[in-house]
């Protein structure tokens, strides 16, 4: 007997298939699993920062810039993150602390303001431009007025780009105790002409540390500032078409509130009022420009970072509560902020204030350096992924554990429907009647509903459907193994396929203690054929698909009889039943069982990479198959806002040659394409009527969101 190494890894494969595709019994199928939470992965910095910027570059990586370093002392240094890298970025001329950092629709990063010393004394006028193709600093327009602890916003008008810098510090004052000088004041930079000129409204009060947030009015809010005596300064939205401010009154006046926007909503939590810290969230409503009481947070804090994940979730994270810093993550899940569901998930590895968080990639967020709960700066990078799966609850220790071993904490648990809280008793599973399979999986689990399979164990020798095609395969690759004296390696792939044909047969119209059921009995009675019959005779249902399909093969085959099984398979393959063929030539056979096991067969005239309908059908119910198109991911959208023939850049990975890109619903030009790495970024046109809503990008058959695209 000859034997070929590959035909065994035939047999190993064909074995493996009745582990993990072919079902057999069991109740795992149709169990669901809970909702996901976060899963934290700590990454580490170089050196620790704080009070530090970051911004999502069209890259899908976050640049992190300037800060505080361990000693409390402005750095100069930035940082370039991703999901699972860190990496040193280029130095700033000169180090930043309370400066602002926005990205503009060329790609590039604005770094504008701050002071260089700890004390806030030198506050700068300079700018800074971040070029991501150069991966450089360069200098940038020199502002108005110096200033530091400010607002910045960017917005799209006719003439080009605009960013608004408004409030703020110039400085401290002289004496024992100095005293920041604070800014009512504001000035718009053209970015086109390279140039910042003071306008002349003015906020209500001066103020520093506010929050801004872009509005899908065009206009920008401003809210959560403090002025001189540590009071919260009004609220005021900017008008860019007449560069005024105008006052909006908040539900509760708070400092120190996290605020993020949807674009017609904007959510502002926690914070510190005149009572204390503030547990508490309000929303402002774009259209009508009020506030409205929001829902609560399960703890009261300030100074959390809030970020928009994908198109219905806020998180908020850490911040300082009254202990210090904090390590609770929350989630605000809804389309409308107001009624959200807030949901407390896994918290921070380490507790956090002065740190940032930055969305990235739909479902994630990198959480960046802070403060710790003693006040010690971090170089510590979390990232969380809300759509991974939830950690394993902690089993409890049965009675008489063994003492030393003990069992790992859980976190806090979030329930959703379909899931079952720790403590309660789980709802019974309710047994998989016969035929259905539900406790089968792949193909057995298709097959065994239809042949009278299923989970429920069969009293017969021929057990469900999984079982038999194992059996048959299995029989067919040992008889083939036996019997192939000569053949070589194409010779076993014919054998076995007209043994594999066989036994299944045999098994499904032969002798079952379970007797004819499902699909096997059905047909049995329409062809008029026996279920006790041998598997290989001309009765029942074999005898009359020989008898259909001997008309398929036109000749003989120069290894052995004809056979209708291979004929139809070779029809089915690509490969023709009307001529002979010798045992080297071209064999069909040989081609669809190597597109099921993705290897080659050896002979000429059958391509392995064409298209076979029967492997792909087979692959598609194995779950397998390499072919499969990657589906296509978004990082980052920018900018988020504009006007009908502006140029909006989206990047992700497993983009296709050719994508379409909509803004809600409204087909846009592709202007170019570029690819680095894995990254591939186009450039599209705003199209002409867009309206406020969903952009999608498709390829390859597939599309996703790329986010909320707001129309100025």
């Amino acid at each position: 007997m000859r034997t070929c190494g590959t035909a065994r890894l035939l047999l190993v494969s064909i074995a493996a298939l009745g582990l993990v595709g072919c079902g057999g019994s069991g109740g795992g199928g149709g169990k669901s699993r809970s909702s996901a939470t976060t899963t934290p992965a700590i990454m580490t910095m170089s050196s620790g920062r704080a009070e530090h910027s970051a911004t999502l570059l069209q890259t899908g990586e976050v640049l992190v810039v300037g800060g505080v370093d361990i000693s409390g002392d402005p750095v100069a240094t930035s940082v370039i993150i991703g999901m699972s890298s860190v990496r040193p970025g280029p130095d700033l001329s000169a180090p930043r602390v309370g400066h602002t950092a926005t990205l503009l629709t060329t790609g590039q990063v604005l770094v504008a303001g701050g002071s260089s010393d700890a004390a806030g004394a030198n506050v700068l006028d300079t700018t800074e431009l971040y070029d991501p193709v150069t991966n450089t600093f360069a200098p940038g327009p020199d502002l108005a007025q110096a200033r530091t602890r400010h607002v910045a916003a960017s917005y799209v008008r006719p003439q080009g780009e605009l960013v608004l810098f408004a409030g703020g510090s110039s400085g401290v004052g002289a004496g024992a105790l100095p005293t920041p000088s604070l800014l009512d004041t504001a000035e718009v930079l053209d970015v086109a002409q390279g140039a910042s000129t003071a306008i002349a409204a003015r906020l209500a009060a001066p103020q520093v540390d506010a929050k801004s947030a872009r509005l899908d009015t065009g206009g920008v809010l401003i809210v959560s500032g403090a002025t001189a005596q540590g009071a919260a300064a009004p609220a005021q939205v900017f008008d860019p078409a007449t560069q005024t401010f105008s006052a909006s009154q908040t539900v509760v006046a708070r400092t120190g509130a996290g605020v993020a926007s949807r674009g017609g909503q904007v959510l502002i939590a926690g914070g510190e009022s005149a009572t204390g810290l503030e547990d508490g969230t309000e929303v402002f409503d774009a259209a009508t420009r009020t506030f409205a009481q929001g829902v609560r947070l399960a703890e009261a804090r300030r100074d959390a970072a809030v970020v928009a994940v994908g198109g219905s979730d806020l998180v908020v994270v850490g911040g300082r509560g009254a202990q210090g810093a904090v390590d609770a993550v929350e989630k605000l899940s809804g389309a409308a902020m107001g009624q959200a569901q807030v949901s407390t998930i896994q918290p921070l590895a380490s507790a956090r204030e002065s740190h940032t968080a930055t969305a990235i990639g739909g479902t994630k967020l990198i959480v960046v350096g802070g403060y710790d709960a003693q006040g010690v700066v971090l170089a510590t990078v979390e990232t969380i992924d809300l759509a991974a799966p939830p950690p394993a609850p902690a089993t409890p220790a049965p009675t008489g554990a063994v003492p030393g071993v003990v069992p790992t904490p859980s976190g806090p648990i979030t329930t959703t429907p379909g899931t079952t809280a720790p403590g309660a008793t789980p709802a019974p599973t309710p047994s998989p009647a016969a035929g259905s399979g539900s406790g089968s999986g792949g193909l057995g689990g298709l097959f065994g509903g239809l042949f009278g399979g299923g989970s429920s164990a069969s009293s017969g020798s021929g057990g469900s459907f999984g079982n038999q095609l194992l059996n048959a395969a299995l029989q067919a690759a040992v008889q083939a193994l036996t019997n192939n004296s000569g053949g070589g390696f194409s010779g076993f792939l014919n054998a076995f396929l007209q043994n594999f044909a066989q036994n299944l047969l045999g098994s499904l119209l032969g002798g079952s203690a379970g007797g004819s059921s499902g699909l096997s009995g059905v047909l049995g009675s329409l062809l008029g054929g026996s279920t006790g019959g041998s598997a290989g005779g001309s009765s029942g249902l074999s005898g009359v698909l020989s008898s259909l399909l001997g008309s398929l093969t036109g000749g003989s085959s120069g290894s052995g009889s004809s056979n209708p099984l291979t004929s139809l398979l070779s029809g089915l393959l690509g490969g023709s039943g009307s001529s002979g063929s010798s045992s080297g030539s071209s064999n069909p056979l040989s081609s669809l069982l190597g597109g099921l096991f993705g290897g080659s067969s050896g002979s000429s005239g059958s391509s392995s990479g064409s298209s076979n309908p029967l492997s792909s059908l087979l692959g598609g119910l194995f779950g397998g198959g390499s072919s499969a198109t990657p589906a296509p991911a978004v990082a980052s959208m920018t900018p988020p806002q504009g006007r009908a023939g502006d140029a909006v850049a989206i990047s992700g990975t497993n983009f296709g040659g050719s994508v379409t890109v909509s803004f809600n619903g409204r087909p846009a030009q592709v202007l170019s394409s570029n690819t680095s790495g894995s990254t591939t970024t186009i450039l599209v046109a705003v199209p002409a009527g867009v309206t406020t809503g969903m952009v999608t990008v498709t390829t390859n058959g597939q599309t996703v969101n790329a986010g909320v695209f707001t129309a100025l």
